[in-house]
């Protein structure tokens, strides 16, 4: 998934600075746990009969009639959520990387853009006139309060590129589209979705991964496991549980039976 080059940055900055491993959407390991909105759903692995979710997608943007399903697909660190959306994308979805849009949510022409300035100031926009990420986690980095600031900000930002991307979608013929997003269930995403998809790893697994793909300290995974939301919190929300501590074939069956399982969904 990603090289083993040790990121030696500002201690923020890789939060700000790669879509693929640290991308905005990564914010929530910074310390929103529990979170503020988060709705708790019955604790279990068992999927819930909540397919299809036809009522809700006209307050979603979505076409009524559409027979589009979305699945939000989320997962800690290291638990091989990017590898489950790659897979899924082969198999023919459409992923959307919420990790991407958090980038694009900080562009000149996004209304994030101004309130992000106007929130933490002048300073945080770069030569270029664009958002200094560097700048930013500098300000947001270690304070609970100017975090929140900043995730009220850009989530709802997020969400709303994602949306138009998800109404397009239910206009194309698209079956099935994934929304893959680390903070799916911090930022309360879980209702614009159909079905919630976590993808889960032991944590002593997830540090292991980690400090071989990253080359990074595995006290700094620790603690950015811990400041997470727990394996047990994300199942609590969850309507599919891929257990992804064995080998990526295992991950791979796990995700194809859940894909033919969805494929079976009636319209």
């Amino acid at each position: 998934m990603i090289g083993s080059t040790p990121d030696t940055r500002h201690p923020c900055s890789a939060l700000f600075d790669s879509p693929s491993r640290h991308g905005f959407a990564s914010l929530a390991g910074l310390g929103r746990k529990p979170p503020r909105r988060l709705r708790p759903r019955r604790a279990t692995t068992i999927r819930r009969k909540r397919l299809p979710c036809r009522a809700l997608r006209n307050r979603h943007g979505r076409i009524k009639g559409s027979k589009l399903i979305v699945i939000g697909l989320t997962g800690g660190i290291a638990s091989g959520k990017s590898t489950a959306a790659r897979s899924l994308a082969e198999r023919g979805a459409v992923v959307i990387d919420a990790d991407k849009l958090g980038h694009w949510a900080y562009q000149p022409d996004r209304p994030a853009f101004g309130q992000v300035v106007a929130a933490f100031g002048e300073d945080v926009v770069g030569a270029n006139g664009e958002i200094d990420r560097r700048a930013l986690g500098g300000k947001v980095f270690g304070d609970q309060r100017q975090l929140t600031k900043l995730t009220d900000i850009v989530w709802p930002e997020i969400l709303a590129l994602a949306k138009e991307k998800i109404a397009a979608a239910g206009t194309d013929g698209t079956d099935i589209l994934v929304l893959e997003a680390a903070v799916l269930l911090e930022a309360n995403w879980q209702e614009e979705v159909d079905e919630v998809w976590v993808v889960v790893v032991e944590p002593s697994v997830a540090v292991r991964r980690a400090t071989a793909r990253d080359g990074v300290d595995a006290a700094a995974v620790q603690a950015r496991i811990d400041a997470q939301l727990s394996n047990a919190e994300r199942i609590a929300q969850a309507d599919a549980v891929i257990d992804n501590s064995g080998t990526e074939a295992e991950l791979l069956a796990k995700l194809d039976r859940e894909w033919q399982r969805i494929k079976r969904t009636p319209a």
